[in-house]
């Protein structure tokens, strides 16, 4: 009975820091776009675009918020890519402090995001037999 009630804490702890965690990149990425739009000194629409997809990044990672306690197939399939996505693109991107800062979030995200999900799954596997 304690190790059950034990493993449902740990997994609304672990859940709440995959939030705060996917909160952080959410700030992280309104915040570049906005910098981006007002000290950049690229012009035209590559400025435009560039932030378009920084906000667009941005509400991938709110949408991840919210579908965060859900575990079915397609819901793990498109949060463990689309933070993939996010890891090789930080790596082929050049490479500064900002982007250790994000790669590094995004690895965390991404190792808790499998340890939550494989856990749930076999906590839901055990409860089955």
């Amino acid at each position: 009975m304690v190790k059950k009630e034990a493993t449902a804490k740990t997994g609304k702890t672990t859940r709440a820091i995959l939030s705060v965690l996917l909160l952080v990149q959410v700030a992280f990425w309104i915040f570049s776009a906005l910098m981006y739009l007002k000290d950049t000194e690229v012009e035209g629409i590559s400025r435009i675009v560039t932030a378009v997809l920084m906000f667009l990044n941005s509400a991938g990672f709110l949408v991840l918020v919210f579908l965060i306690g859900r575990l079915k197939p397609l819901v793990f399939f498109v949060t463990v890519g689309f933070i993939a996505l996010n890891i090789a693109l930080t790596l082929t991107d050049q490479v500064g402090g900002w982007d250790y800062f994000i790669l590094g979030l995004n690895v965390i995200t991404f190792i808790l995001y499998l340890w939550y999900a494989v856990s749930k799954i076999f906590t839901r596997r055990k409860k089955k037999s």
